[in-house]
């Protein structure tokens, strides 16, 4: 009897400990889905294929925390945060937009693609002078 207890407490702790084990793994998951990541699939396969490893599951954990409107490499690119003028929206590496095919009408800078008015004959962003085509 005495044995049968003790090996039911072995089992019992093994598969809390097995429970524990496979919430601390998927933790990055867990976190890119209740803040609805918009790569979250892309963490789950990391952190299934390589969280393992150590590294996978830090590269993952650190891209399921960080702030969705900036990117990983905003720190490497600008490490002050301030690129030694005021950050505006769009000035960060990953709200850069492309606009491949603009026109005077859309109103943007073909340099730095900030938003501009009509009348605007400057970029206020990067200084460049806009050339209007009709």
């Amino acid at each position: 009897m005495a044995i049968n207890q003790y090996f039911n407490d072995i089992t019992f702790g093994l598969i809390v400990l097995l429970i524990i084990g496979f919430l601390v793994y998927f933790l990055p998951s867990f976190i890119g889905f209740r803040k609805g990541h918009k790569y979250k699939w892309i963490i789950f396969a990391m952190n299934l294929i390589l969280g393992g490893s150590g590294i996978g599951w830090l590269i993952a954990f650190i891209w399921s925390v960080w702030p969705q409107r900036s990117s990983l490499l905003d720190p490497i690119a600008d490490p002050s945060g301030s690129g030694g003028m005021p950050k505006e929206f769009g000035e960060r590496i990953s709200e850069y937009k492309y606009y491949s095919q603009r026109s005077y009408k859309t109103n943007y800078c073909e340099n730095c693609g900030k938003q501009l008015s009509e009348t605007a004959k400057f970029c206020g962003r990067c200084g460049c002078q806009i050339q209007r085509t009709s």
